[in-house]
This record gives structure tokens, C-alpha cells and sequence, in this order.
């Protein structure tokens, strides 16, 4: 499970490194034009601040799964089932995981900067950059133990915020 980023040359590291930060950056600036400028404060006017980060994780997650599978093929476009393996537990469990700590950080800042970071640090970050040279059931594996810590932190920070920012029983409020 080291990173690939760790396992190559110093010239392949710098382009790990660009490829990874520029990447990060687009998605981050593009994406959340869309799920923080527009969708969250939307959402957050109907639904809980939980129930808007599951929710919009979940389709953020079956949004990626276009670019899942699109990037699952071999070199003659064949579809490998090891390269899309992964993306399940990322797309199912990671996203709608971190989107509900990005909800719940937007509800906090009411601004998109802090959305566009956390987007482009998680895009630059365990795909790219950090990725472990694995695939397959290793690296579905890989992103079910990540799943697992974001819940495990979600859930210890509804404990230390209480009533001001609980995870589960913020009330839906109109955010301006």
C-alpha cells in the first residue's frame, strides 16, 4: 500500500505531483461551481445537513461513475473489471462520506473556497498523487478502510461540535 508517488524516480514524482495538483485544481474550481455555489444551498432549504451530504454524495458518486467507467477499459478498450472494481467503494461510500463533511464545512464557512480546496485535495490527493501502486480487490479494499475512517471521523465529530453542529440532528436552515 505505498504510494506510487513514493515507488518512482524523482522525475515521474514531479510529474505525479503537477499532474495531480492541476487535476485536483480543475475539478475542484469546475465541480463545485455546481454541487457548493448551486446545489447545497438549495438542497440545504428543503433537507437536513446530513440528509443534503448523502444525498448530494450519492449523486456525486454516480456522477463519477461516467469517468469509472470510462477509464476501466484497456488499451484496445476492452472493460476490466479489476480497474472498476475500485471505484465502487470510492464512488458508494468515499464521496457521499466526504460530502457530508464538506456540507457540514459550508454550513460553517457559507463560502465555496473552503469547498473547492477540500474537492481539489481529495481529487489531487488518493487518486492521483497518494495513489497506492494496487488495483483490483487490494485497492477496493484500500478505499472501504478509507470509507471506514471518514465515518469513524464523521462520527466523532458530532460528538465534539453537540447541538451547535451534530452530524444527525441539524435542523434544515435557510443558509444566506
Amino acid at each position: 500500500y505505498k504510494p506510487a508517488i513514493l515507488t518512482t524516480n524523482a522525475e515521474e514524482r514531479v510529474s505525479y505531483l503537477l499532474i495531480g495538483l492541476g487535476y485536483g485544481a480543475a475539478a475542484g474550481i469546475f465541480e463545485e461551481i455546481g454541487w457548493s455555489f448551486f446545489a447545497t444551498p438549495e438542497m440545504l432549504e428543503k433537507l437536513t445537513q446530513l440528509d443534503t451530504g448523502i444525498l448530494l454524495g450519492l449523486v456525486w458518486g454516480f456522477w463519477h461513475f461516467l469517468v469509472a467507467i470510462w477509464g476501466s477499459g484497456d488499451a484496445e478498450g476492452r472493460f476490466s473489471m479489476a480497474q472498476f472494481l475500485p471505484w465502487i467503494p470510492w464512488n458508494t461510500l468515499v464521496l457521499p462520506l466526504y460530502r457530508v463533511l464538506m456540507v457540514q464545512v459550508f454550513c460553517k464557512t457559507k463560502s465555496v473556497i473552503p469547498m473547492v480546496i477540500l474537492h481539489a485535495s481529495l481529487t489531487a490527493s488518493l487518486p492521483l498523487i497518494l495513489m497506492p501502486n494496487i488495483n483490483g480487490v487490494a485497492l477496493a479494499s484500500f478505499y472501504s478502510l478509507i470509507a471506514v475512517a471518514l465515518a469513524s471521523i464523521l462520527f466523532c465529530l458530532s460528538f465534539v461540535f453537540g447541538s451547535e453542529g451534530t452530524l444527525v440532528i441539524t435542523k434544515k436552515k435557510k443558509i444566506t
